[in-house]
């Protein structure tokens, strides 16, 4: 089994495990992969079976032959992201300010902010941090 970037893939076993869509149960055969960056990918087997469809345009999955729809999460959108205005590395146990900038259509509000893991195995630990941002260009502490 390979990656998406052609790396072979570590399978660890299989396991059957019942899957609650929104209250859709559905139990599916799961091949698991040791450190794999999202906790389950539901493949196109799984799918058929609960006879889904996925419309990218509206975003949505609908299940059991449109007896269900959920949305699909836009994991990243662009104008939910906040970055850093520099590199910084922490000490463990400490805490900094540091200069962030926003989307310009980001509504200025209280927000919790979670790290864009793009290294899985980069061994860092990152915390979800509390902002207040007053501005596009803020601080985050």
């Amino acid at each position: 089994m390979l990656g998406a970037n052609g790396a072979p893939l570590e399978v660890i076993g299989y396991a059957t495990a019942e899957l609650n869509i929104s209250g859709y149960m559905h139990t599916a055969e799961f091949t698991v992969i040791n450190n794999l960056y999202h906790n389950v990918i539901l493949g196109i087997e799984v799918l058929r079976e609960m006879h889904a469809v996925v419309d990218l345009h509206r975003s949505t999955l609908t299940i059991a032959d449109n007896l269900l729809s959920v949305p699909l999460i836009r994991r990243f959108s662009s104008r939910n992201i906040l970055r850093t205005m520099n590199r910084v590395t922490i000490l463990p146990q400490h805490e900094s300010k540091i200069r962030v900038r926003v989307a310009r259509n980001y509504v200025l509000q209280p927000s919790i902010i979670e790290p864009l893991v793009t290294r899985h195995t980069s061994g860092l630990l990152v915390a979800k941090a509390y902002v207040e941002a007053k501005t596009i260009r803020s601080y985050a502490k």
